[in-house]
């Protein structure tokens, strides 16, 4: 359905009486100001019976307003082109204030959410989108180009995977169901630091005064030893970082405050 669409109206014959009564006080209001400024004019009347009549007006403008805007909540109508995905109220039904009429998906767009793992988002900080396609999990043999929305900066508690979307404008070959499969391949630039690596910023010990630091996990020993590193530059939760470590070795993300020189630790595994 197209932007302003009427989705949903409840019975109007209350509103419009309140609204016609609402008219014909404005209408008195009026009448009773024009009588009352006529005689102050003549000095028949005191200032406060002109005062009374002027709010008696001004109080009806506001109820007029009130009535007219009213009305107009009697009628729900789409805020963008949509596609009614639920109907939550059936028809003739009683319904209250702010109560949720029907779900709506915006088809003004069409969006595609991925999960990046945190160790490939992490590895691709500071590296621009060249380009990014996207193609049907039921027919992969067409490709449509993607442009790049948002991602989160908080990973998934659970599975340590970040959000991201891209989105395209809809089109008429490619009829689409909210929640349909898809597969989205992102085309990546150059990195912006080639020799440094990227942990996250809660990795990282120290202060600026005294240095920096990572702890490394040795797989054979399970042990942790601290490594001295240099950061070369921080966004958002991610830290690129320079120093004696190598592609590969594995840096505690989580606790690293407490860690100490040949504590034994475990890593963690997340789902799958």
């Amino acid at each position: 359905m197209a932007k302003g669409t009427l989705l949903a109206t409840i019975d109007r014959k209350p509103f419009e009486r309140r609204l016609e009564q609402s008219k014909t006080r404005l209408e008195q209001a009026k009448r009773e100001l024009d009588r009352i400024e006529k005689m102050f004019s003549q000095k028949l009347v005191a200032q406060s019976s002109l005062d009374s009549a002027m709010t008696s007006y001004e109080l009806a403008v506001l109820d007029l307003k009130n009535a007219e805007q009213d009305l107009s909540y009697t009628q729900l109508y789409a805020p963008f082109d949509a596609k009614v995905s639920e109907r939550l109220v059936e028809n003739n039904s009683f319904v209250k204030s702010g109560t949720s009429i029907a779900r709506l998906q915006d088809v003004s767009k069409i969006y595609f959410n991925i999960n990046v793992p945190e160790r490939l988002l992490t590895a691709n900080l500071g590296r621009g989108i060249k380009e990014a396609s996207a193609t049907l999990a039921t027919n992969s043999t067409q490709w449509y180009p993607v442009e790049y929305v948002e991602h989160s900066t908080q990973p998934d508690p659970v599975s340590q995977t970040y959000e991201v979307v891209f989105a395209m404008a809809p089109r008429d070959e490619l009829p689409l169901t909210p929640g349909a499969r898809a597969v989205v391949k992102v085309s990546l630039q150059g990195t912006l630091y080639p020799d440094g690596f990227v942990v996250p910023v809660k990795a990282l010990v120290g202060d600026e005064e005294n240095g920096f630091a990572v702890w490394l996990y040795n797989k054979e020993t399970q042990m942790v030893a601290k490594q001295a590193i240099d950061v070369r530059h921080i966004e958002n939760d991610l830290a690129v970082i320079e120093g004696d470590v190598t592609l590969g070795q594995l840096v505690v993300a989580a606790g690293a405050a407490q860690m100490r020189d040949g504590l034994k630790v475990l890593p963690y595994k997340g789902e799958k």
